[in-house]
């Protein structure tokens, strides 16, 4: 039976697939068979106990030193249950790593998403969803995992740290594991980068639009991206906590670099000039 693991727990669309894939090739790792299982935010499911978790690996102890899975759904209160609470319930030790992006952008990137996959109604125009804002809360969402496991369990990185030094970054966090930081690692670009959910949602957009492509585009572009009224509100929302996960973790999630809020810049600037 597995008694180590590390999770990936998110946040949603902060990066866990491309990480979870360059972790996954450390031969002391190994890799869940379902890449999000989910398993930890269904009560249902983790009542069944750790050796039903455990069958989800092929898990061999004279090679393995830690089961690694990624869940989003980890880090998505209210909505569903902390991972927290199952794994301080189960008998084996825990690692956690979060991704941090800048809170805009990652919200954009859910909105994307999430309207494809019609797990939100409305387009961010129409209002904002409470949850998804909550899901860039990064310190509300990681609190209960520092409650049940302490700090030393928890190693929180930045989805920039993973698009510019890939590699290093998987390598530091091997290092956090106590694992060989030598272990050789391959490209694996960038996993789902969100092309198909924009397809998928263009293609619903254009159908109300009469078939125009640059309607629809533009209509798409208006119901994932927060106006700046919006921007506005919600860093007003998150700031508070923000601020005590700057203190706490080193991090400024505002500090990020945001293709939203950097592109506005750009404009401003060009006009300017």
């Amino acid at each position: 039976m597995i008694d180590r693991f590390v999770l990936l727990i998110g946040a949603m669309k902060a990066g866990t697939t491309t990480l979870f894939e360059l972790l996954a090739q450390h031969p002391a790792i190994a890799p869940c068979r379902e890449k999000e299982p989910e398993f930890l935010s269904d009560p249902a499911r983790w009542k069944q106990g750790l050796a039903a978790y455990s069958r989800l690996w092929e898990w061999r102890p004279e090679r393995h030193r830690f089961a690694l899975e990624a869940s989003t759904k980890y880090t998505k209160l209210p909505a569903f249950p902390s991972a927290a609470i199952a794994t301080s319930r189960l008998p084996a030790t825990f690692r956690f790593v979060l991704l941090v992006r800048h809170p805009i952008d990652r919200l954009r990137s859910e909105y994307l998403h999430s309207l494809a996959r019609g797990w939100i109604d409305a387009p961010i125009h129409r209002g904002l969803s409470p949850y998804a804002v909550l899901h860039s809360n990064y310190r509300f969402q990681l609190l209960p995992y520092v409650v049940a496991h302490g700090r030393e369990s928890i190693l929180v990185v930045t989805y920039d740290e993973l698009l510019r030094a890939p590699f290093e970054l998987a390598r530091r966090i091997f290092g956090w594991l106590g694992l060989d930081e030598s272990a050789p690692l391959a490209d694996v670009g960038r996993a789902n980068a969100g092309e198909h959910h924009r397809e998928q949602l263009l293609a619903k957009l254009a159908a109300t639009c009469g078939g125009d492509l640059h309607a629809a585009e533009a209509e798409l572009e208006r119901s994932i991206t927060p106006d700046a009224a919006q921007i506005a509100a919600i860093r007003k929302l998150l700031e508070p906590d923000a601020a005590l996960f700057r203190d706490e973790w080193g991090i400024d999630a505002w500090s990020l670099a945001s293709k939203v809020l950097d592109g506005r810049r750009a404009q401003r600037d060009s006009v300017a000039e």
